[in-house]
């Protein structure tokens, strides 16, 4: 199954006949392609072996990127459309820029520092998909279900994310291959 990104109407839609994307971007190794019901499925599944829905709605797709600036104007003409959101991180060492697509956000993140996981990340990696975020109605009760059934965590607290959310990461080995955020917004 697949997932493809359609900027001119800003929708997502699932396929289970293509692997292929049906828009590329041009950063090294990116592609809005990816695996989201698998992903959801591998978290929930390794944490009760049954599928129970931990999640409300993709919050974001997390796009790292090395320039913030040349990104947003890519995405500007993509999208047609400005940036609904710019904030910087002081905790996360990053500065974030949004675009409100639907019921979803892209969101590109640029390391301020060099000890900055974006930036160590795309030092290994280069640009592309970083994680999904899923938001979730508790965060602090999902992460003591998913820690309980032996998932995989990377924050077994949330912390302060862009935009007031709370956040917290869900190591890549135990969803999939993919690293996952659950957000709550906060207060």
């Amino acid at each position: 199954m697949g997932v493809f990104f359609y900027p001119r109407t800003g929708s997502i839609h699932l396929s289970t006949r293509y692997a292929h994307p049906t828009v590329a971007f041009p950063f090294s190794s990116f592609c809005i392609l990816a695996n989201l019901h698998d992903t959801a499925n591998a978290v929930t599944k390794s944490a009760t072996n049954t599928t129970v829905t931990m999640i409300k709605r993709i919050a974001h797709i997390g796009i790292a990127v090395k320039n913030l600036n040349d990104a947003q104007s890519i995405f500007k003409t993509l999208l047609g459309m400005s940036p609904s959101h710019v904030e910087r991180v002081e905790e996360q060492k990053v500065d974030v820029s949004s675009f409100h697509v639907d019921d979803t956000n892209l969101e590109l993140t640029q390391g301020i520092s060099e000890d900055s996981p974006i930036t160590r990340y795309i030092e290994k990696r280069g640009e592309g998909i970083h994680h999904m975020a899923f938001e979730v109605d508790d965060i602090h009760a999902e992460l003591a279900r998913l820690k309980e059934a032996g998932v995989r965590l990377i924050d077994e607290e949330p912390r302060m994310g862009a935009d007031n959310f709370l956040v917290a990461f869900i190591h890549p080995k135990s969803a999939g291959g993919v690293l996952v955020e659950l957000c709550q917004k906060a207060g």
